[in-house]
């Protein structure tokens, strides 16, 4: 072959690349429709497709109209593992495209449907971990909170816009606490779709790497909220699925994709009770995780290497006004209850409200700030936790004693300005504060009516 020859071979090898690289990406999507469907050409296709999907001049409805024909190419592979990790980028990468979405679950047997979620707003969880067995006082913790339920109780009505805007929209929160660190995620989302609503709020105290955060790498504490969307997984012994995860932790900065699979389905006793579970083990991370079978289907227990973590409780959406209601039976009005998990420096165990006794009153009237921790504590540790709440708010002590089967601590702050009365159960801490009038007057008032409470047990 002479250099002429070989000069208009490479003459139009480069027309060829510059005409592909001028194709659009409309060109492309119908290129690789035509290997895929009239070809049969599935592995070009999939090339073709990942071209489009890497582009970032690819406009959003082909970039997912090609993802859903790469759901289709594994199909047609038989590779359902493959279809699946594929419909799991599709709906995380273009969670607007609900047309596609839908249309994609029903095409992989049981993999990607969600069924209904099964939690009740408001509804709060703790584990607590054991390090070769023994409880350390760390736990995980989750809830899912309305969005309405950041209004005011007194606006909560069906006039208020955003009640209505907003009364499809969800917090999942998911809250790590070690013995060095502590770690919150907040995710707002459509509660019958997952489909994020805005951009996700992380807060962590671990600026150099916490080694003992570093089990829980996974669906346990990530970015994505995998505990929840594994609760709405239809599982079943022998079901696999692929899932997309990335861990909440330093040294984590990468998405990727791991397999699920359920093993069998066997009983779990823990604290907060005895529960069938579904067994499912995500091999790559060396994790298991025990997902009840019945009713919420809450996380049971999780397991990585010698940490585990184990359900102690589960807080029902009731909890905090059941709490309060021997005010309400008393005369004092109760107002501003607040359950945002965002409240309280990101902590989603906390929640607030405000009480006012009745005008009326012999010693004119008084106010109490309420603050409400939902937090399980072993009973034989009540006493010292609520007198370190009061050591904690650097106030002086000023009577301990038991509040209807409580234990219960005053304490005086503020230089005498304030007194907090701190009052635990094995689910809730209560801080009752009053401020604005003598101390003396609000004890006076207020200690009598606090003998009537009833704490709920859920």
């Amino acid at each position: 072959m002479n250099a002429r020859n070989i000069a208009t071979l490479v003459a139009a090898a480069l027309l060829v690349a510059a005409t592909a690289g001028a194709q659009s990406g409309a060109d492309l999507l119908q290129k690789g429709i035509y290997t895929q469907e009239t070809l049969g050409d599935l592995d070009g296709a999939v090339g073709i497709y990942r071209q489009i999907t890497a582009s970032t001049a690819a406009p959003k409805q082909l970039a997912a109209q090609a993802q859903y024909q790469l759901v289709l190419c594994m199909l047609q592979k038989g590779d359902r593992t493959a279809a699946s990790r594929e419909f799991d980028l599709l709906t995380r990468n273009f969670p607007d495209q609900q047309d596609l979405i839908a249309k994609a679950r029903k095409l992989i047997p049981g993999a990607s449907t969600l069924l209904a979620a099964p939690w009740a707003e408001g509804e709060a969880s703790q584990l607590n971990i054991k390090r070769n067995g023994v409880f350390t006082g760390e736990y995980l913790y989750y809830s899912a909170t309305p969005w309405r339920d950041t209004v005011y109780e007194a606006q909560r009505t069906s006039s208020d816009p955003r009640v209505v805007a907003h009364a499809n929209d969800t917090y999942l929160t998911a809250k790590l606490l070690t013995s060095t660190s502590t770690r919150t995620i907040h995710v707002l989302v459509d509660c019958n779709t997952l489909q994020r609503k805005e951009p996700d709020n992380f807060s962590t105290n671990d600026v150099l790497g916490d080694a003992s955060a570093a089990p829980f790498a996974g669906p346990a504490i990530d970015v994505e909220p995998l505990v929840f969307r594994m609760r709405l997984l239809p599982l079943a012994v022998g079901y696999r699925t692929t899932l997309t995860t990335l861990p909440f932790l330093i040294g984590f900065g990468i998405a990727k994709p791991v397999e699920l699979a359920v093993a069998a389905v066997e009983p779990v006793q823990t604290i907060a009770g005895k529960f069938n579970c579904y067994k499912m083990s995500i091999a790559p991370l060396g994790q298991t995780f025990w997902i009840g079978v019945d009713g919420a289907r809450p996380l049971v227990k999780f397991q990585s290497g010698n940490v585990q973590a184990e359900l102690v409780k589960v807080w029902g959406p009731s909890v905090i006004g059941d709490s309060l209601a021997f005010l309400a039976k008393s005369g004092w009005a109760v107002t501003n209850i607040l359950t945002s998990p965002t409240f309280g420096n990101g902590e989603p165990e906390a929640a607030s409200a405000q009480a006012a006794s009745p005008k009326e009153g012999p010693y004119g009237s008084a106010s109490a700030s309420v603050f409400i921790k939902r937090i399980y504590t072993p009973p034989a540790d009540l006493e010292a936790t609520v007198q370190k709440f009061c050591a904690d708010a650097k106030a002086i002590p000023a009577q301990t004693r038991t509040v209807a089967g409580h234990p219960s601590i005053g304490c005086q702050r503020d230089s005498g300005n304030s007194y907090s009365i701190w009052v635990g159960s094995d689910s809730l801490i209560l801080q009752f504060s009053g401020a604005g009038v003598d101390t003396a007057i609000f004890r006076w008032m207020f200690e009598p009516i606090l003998d009537t409470i009833q704490l709920p047990k859920d």
